[in-house]
């Protein structure tokens, strides 16, 4: 990489900008089967060189305090609001930047991590995700104890070398071998690497309501599951479809008998099984309370869906169930219900106090659902009550005169 002057590089953005333009006014309709055969590689080429830019000047914003001097909390942050990244790829960005961008680009720096990846890239020859799986895997064998930095060095040639000619996919299975043949033992497991790897991620909602739901179990973890799964995930125990689900655990034969009748996967009765521990743990009281409401679902329907029995009801969380099921947490489960009128409007509520009352609370979890700062998606359940005029100026603890906002934007709310 050259060292450039700042008119040399804006003057570099400038003709990216305008051919980025050009081509995208450009329609390709004309072009014959040859020239789409050709043109298809030479775009891709050209695209894969972005990234390579993009982590560049993300590593350059970092060395120079950028994030910290607009008030972010780091580089993430900034690119996220700046930007408009989804979180993940504010996170994947800055991970190619550290292994992939040279340090200190103002002066004698040392060169990028995993320089033959770097060039690999800034020549157009890998995608994102090649470098992402090959990242993955050096980072893996750089853990094992006979790893050594001229085995890594291999590695990523190595590595490198077969990302010119097979898919991401692929990568993996070369990696593995390579992970096998510097480590054949493996790693021994510590503390610190369970530690470090332990993680649940639960997924955004999704249109038909269903979120997914991945991470990595810590060995004490995995036991508990395993137990809870072993007891409460058995054919015939707790499926929602059979009208004559045993709740006896003591009637074997009932047990028996609805296990002939359980046509649920494994899988499934998994998921079945991990609701019944919930709802019997969160309807204990174990939870206390939080943020001065106690720890259950707070369920938000309106009138006219309670009366017809049809549509969504929403939780404080942000998610969204059908009216059907809100109605049977209603039956089975403490909870708070807060039904709003057709303006969607909840009951008034007031207090002569400072600090809003569970029920005030409840009231904006169902009314405002989340942070009412702009741009922000913060549930309910992750904010604090805020006066719109603020209570050292005779702010009342109204429901009218009360909103939400979340940790971050709390003391920077105004009226």
């Amino acid at each position: 990489m050259t060292t450039s002057t700042a008119a040399e590089y804006l003057a570099a953005l400038a003709s990216f900008e305008n051919a980025a333009e050009q081509l995208a006014a450009a329609s390709p309709v004309m072009l014959s089967s040859e020239e789409i055969l050709d043109a298809l590689p030479r775009l891709e080429k050209a695209a894969r060189k972005v990234p390579h830019g993009q982590h560049l000047l993300a590593q350059v914003c970092v060395e120079q305090g950028i994030p910290g001097q607009l008030g972010y909390t780091g580089i993430k942050e900034m690119l996220v609001d700046q930007l408009r990244l989804a979180g993940t790829e504010a996170r994947d960005r800055m991970k190619g930047a550290r292994s992939r961008a040279p340090r200190n680009t103002r002066g004698e720096a040392p060169g990028p991590r995993l320089p033959e990846l770097s060039a690999a890239q800034r020549e157009g020859l890998v995608s994102e995700r090649h470098a992402a799986a090959i990242e993955q895997w050096i980072d893996k064998v750089a853990k094992a104890p006979e790893a050594t930095p001229e085995k890594l060095d291999l590695l990523e040639d190595v590595l490198v070398t077969a990302a010119l000619s097979v898919r991401p996919e692929e990568l993996a299975k070369i990696g593995q071998r390579a992970y096998e043949l510097i480590d054949p033992d493996g790693a021994e497991p510590s503390p610190e690497n369970i530690a470090r790897k332990r993680e649940v991620n639960l997924g955004k909602q999704a249109d038909d309501l269903m979120s997914d739901l991945d991470g990595a179990l810590s060995p004490e973890c995995r036991a508990l599951m395993d137990v809870v799964f072993e007891k409460l995930a058995r054919p015939g125990v707790n499926n929602p479809a059979d009208a004559e689900n045993p709740v006896d655990p003591a009637d074997q034969d009932a047990i028996a008998e609805a296990a002939q009748r359980d046509t649920r996967t494994q899988g499934q009765r998994n998921h079945d099984a991990l609701l019944a521990a919930l709802r019997g743990f969160v309807s204990s009281g174990a939870l206390g309370q939080h943020r001065g409401v106690p720890c259950v679902p707070v369920i938000t329907l309106g009138i006219d869906q309670l009366e017809s029995e049809a549509g969504f009801a929403t939780t404080a969380t942000g998610g969204r169930m059908p009216v059907e099921d809100a109605l049977r947490m209603m039956g089975t489960n403490p909870k708070y219900v807060l039904v709003l009128d057709l303006a969607n409007r909840p009951l008034f509520l007031g207090r002569e106090k400072r600090l809003a009352t569970p029920d005030q609370r409840i009231a904006l979890y169902g009314s405002e659902k989340g942070c009412t700062a702009p741009g922000c998606d913060a549930p309910a359940t992750r904010c604090q009550v805020h006066h719109i005029t603020e209570w050292a100026d005779g702010g009342a603890t109204d429901i009218t005169m009360l909103t939400l906002a979340c940790d971050k934007h709390h003391g920077k709310v105004t009226p």
